[in-house]
């Protein structure tokens, strides 16, 4: 992961640094020190190891004489990709020790291939106000969207779609699934329709609940 995200700060002008097994926790908290870092790709465990050693290393001058503390304080943006991996590995604690040390106001993106108790644990944890987004299969997409629909039949639903093609296709799959009443409602929109977009998104936005 630091490998494509090093070649990626080049393009965003960023500083990137990483902390895993790989150096001893003391080469990583040094180094941070010296260099700092905008972007940091670390597992809990070393992260947590970086907090610990920072305090080792300052001779308990404070925990804001920690260079990596610091940061954490001031972090903007929060990842845990593979969260439901990370706590089957047994990083529940380390986690925890880290959201310890970070501002409430921030931004969080927890991505997990199951949503266990212990996810939901966390989510409940670590995220504030937080909006789900669930994938299913491929073979299960369309059940899913009729029965959202049906689920928020008062409410205005936008979906998107990846090409024309699939906004055509998919129009006329939910035009012959759903109620005529509900049927009626549903418009689709794309760049070839060049001279009815624009009065279709007005409709749109002009319609009631």
């Amino acid at each position: 992961l630091f490998t494509s995200e090093y070649n990626f700060s080049a393009l965003v002008f960023t500083s990137s640094g990483r902390s895993s097994g790989a150096t001893t926790k003391f080469q990583d908290f040094n180094n941070f020190k010296e260099k700092g870092s905008t972007v940091l790709v670390a597992t809990p465990g070393r992260l947590t190891d970086l907090i610990l050693a920072g305090a080792i290393v300052d001779y308990g001058l404070g925990n804001m004489a920690n260079p990596i503390i610091r940061g954490l304080r001031s972090m903007e943006v929060l990842i845990l990709d593979e969260a439901d991996r990370l706590l089957e590995m047994g990083f529940e604690s380390q986690i925890n020790t880290i959201l310890s040390f970070l501002p409430k106001q921030r931004r969080t993106g927890l991505f997990s291939a199951t949503q266990t108790t212990r996810v939901e644990d966390l989510v409940r944890a670590g995220l504030r106000n937080p909006v789900r987004v669930t994938i299913v299969e491929t073979d299960e997409k369309i059940s899913l969207i009729v029965r959202f629909i049906l689920m928020h039949r008062k409410e205005k639903i936008l979906i998107f779609f990846a090409t024309c093609a699939c906004v055509d296709y998919f129009y006329c799959i939910l035009k012959g699934l759903l109620s005529l009443k509900q049927s009626k409602r549903i418009q689709r929109l794309h760049g070839k329709l060049n001279k009815k977009r624009f009065d279709l998104f007005t409709k749109f936005k002009n319609t009631s609940k």
